[in-house]
């Protein structure tokens, strides 16, 4: 962005995309051509490119997102394949819905995002904590028309292929409360409800270290601006979030685990993509049970019993197959890798007791936060700052 607006002629447009994405020269000519035929009404809107799926190339996963008021990032549209005609007419025709347009919640992603430069110096430059909500909180921060058109895509490997627990749990974690204190991000969103939710959810799944990931992001974000804004911290505390993750291990190694420490029945020759999907029910007492112990790690405790195999992903809380056991065998299918969690009623009051102090502690200094990081937006999105952080 800097160099664009630096060079002669300066540039009009930016176009912004992952590093690790495939992309047509189609979607370059069609950006180009659609460019030079706005109006009056689009010449400050931002061309959004899809997200269709690497491994099952007419996939849409995305085309525009917007934060829930739950405090998760959402796609606009739901899946669609553009093999079928149908599919392509309602991608050209769908219709926002109101409660996304009326709360100024949309983005693009920047694995494709064309960005007018009126647009860059009116609003100023991203935020400085690279990777998970730069591209999202600009979007919402410009708050200009998006273009969307079948063809302007890219293929990226799905958020099932690559899920990481730094990313979802440390990164979305501190950077959507920053960027709801520096410049307004989501307003109508609940990252604190978020953000106790993913602490309650890695407990209940013995997800110990994954839960702390979600607390080091809450009080790295209380450190205020001048913490996450100096040099270099933005690549450190990733690289420290990605230390800490539980370790996941090839098949091979996964099943030597098990056998040490005795685990019996579990044999990755018996383990298919149904059975780590799966689950099984619970009655209404149950569901209150595990409600109020977190899945008998307080009030009624007891060590458990036998294991269950779950998938990786944070968001799955397969309730029914993971309740009384010892053990959880986590499943990266894709990848062919996993990890075992051991019940542990100590580390679970450990994370438990801190999550009630970081809150305590939240409480107590929100207002001198806000304040602070919005004092801070002009300067962390100056030419300026950025220069001098990036070393220009």
């Amino acid at each position: 962005m800097i160099l664009a607006k630096e060079q002669k002629p300066k540039a009009t447009h930016v176009l912004l995309m992952d590093d690790d994405v495939a992309v047509s020269p189609e979607s370059i000519k069609r950006t180009y051509n659609l460019l030079r035929i706005v109006n009056n009404d689009y010449n400050e809107a931002m061309i959004s490119g899809a997200m269709l799926n690497y491994g099952i190339a007419d996939q849409q996963w995305e085309d525009t997102g917007y934060m829930t008021p739950l405090g998760s990032f959402s796609p606009a549209k739901p899946p669609l394949y553009l093999s079928r005609f149908e599919d392509i007419v309602y991608n050209e025709t769908f219709r926002i819905p109101k409660n996304i347009r009326d709360t100024n919640a949309r983005y693009a992603a920047w694995w494709y995002c064309c960005i007018p430069m009126s647009t860059i110096e009116e609003n100023g430059l991203p935020l400085p904590y690279f990777v998970r909500c730069d591209d999202a909180e600009y979007g919402v921060r410009c708050n200009k028309p998006f273009m969307t058109m079948n063809s302007i895509c890219i293929w990226h490997e799905s958020f099932h292929v690559r899920y990481n627990a730094a990313v979802e749990r440390y990164q979305t974690t501190r950077n959507t409360l920053i960027a709801k204190f520096t410049t307004g991000f989501g307003a109508n969103s609940d990252f604190m409800y978020e953000l106790k939710n993913n602490v309650r959810l890695e407990l209940k799944k013995y997800g110990y270290k994954n839960a702390s990931l979600v607390l080091d992001a809450f009080e790295d974000f209380m450190k205020g601006p001048d913490y996450y804004s100096e040099i270099g911290i933005a690549e450190k505390t990733f690289m420290e979030a990605n230390k800490k993750k539980e370790a996941m291990v090839p098949f091979s190694e996964l099943e030597r685990q098990a056998r040490k420490i005795g685990i019996e029945g579990f044999s990755i020759d018996n383990i298919d993509r149904q059975l780590i999907a799966g689950d099984k029910p619970r009655s209404i007492s149950q569901r209150l049970v595990d409600f109020i112990t977190d899945n008998k790690q307080r009030f009624l405790t007891g060590d458990g019993s036998g294991f269950a195999v779950i998938p990786v992903h944070g968001w799955e809380y397969p309730a029914g197959a993971i309740r009384g056991k010892k053990y959880i065998i986590v499943i990266d299918w894709y990848n062919r890798m996993g990890c075992i969690r051991t019940k542990d009623t100590e580390e679970y009051a450990k994370i438990l007791k801190r999550y009630k102090a970081d809150v305590k502690q939240y409480k107590r200094c929100e207002k001198e936060l806000s304040k602070a990081y919005s004092r801070s937006r002009p300067i962390v999105t100056s030419d300026e700052f950025w220069k001098r952080y990036l070393g220009i």
